[in-house]
């Protein structure tokens, strides 16, 4: 039986193609990404993530929150609150936004050359969720 202190978390990068997807333990608050969930014009294959969610048992998700550099919203922000919004209804579980400028950069640098989508995408919903237990992994803003 699992302590309720040693919990995994999992990290999300939405995409309208490929949502990447990584999984942090919270003792040891390191991420690491498990690969991608596919996606048709922004529709989620839910029973993948289904599956995933019943593999890993995560105790919430950490969804990046994609902006530009001066804060402002980009186009698929509103897609990433749909998506949000569609976890907590389908998992009842606690869905919490990380700022993400930036982590698909941070994640081609850290990826082979020639790494396809699919890698970066995993990667960078890693970076998202180490982000998150960097920062101390604070409670969600209710106000998203």
């Amino acid at each position: 039986m699992r302590s309720r202190n040693i919990v995994n978390w999992m990290g999300l990068d939405y995409g309208r193609r490929y949502i990447g997807v990584a999984i942090g333990h919270s003792v040891t608050q390191h991420a690491s990404s498990i690969g991608t969930v596919s996606a048709r014009k922004g529709v989620p294959d839910w029973k993948a993530i289904d599956q995933l969610v019943s593999e890993w048992q995560p105790c919430g998700f950490i969804i990046g929150y994609p902006t530009q550099l001066d804060g402002s919203e980009q186009k698929i922000t509103r897609d990433v609150k749909l998506f949000r919004n569609h976890l907590h209804d389908r998992y009842q579980l606690p869905c919490i936004f990380v700022c993400e400028q930036l982590t698909t950069r941070a994640a081609r640098d850290l990826s082979p050359k020639h790494a396809p989508k699919e890698t970066i995408d995993a990667m960078s919903a890693a970076i998202i969720l180490q982000q998150w237990f960097d920062e101390g992994m604070p409670s969600p803003n209710h106000d998203d």
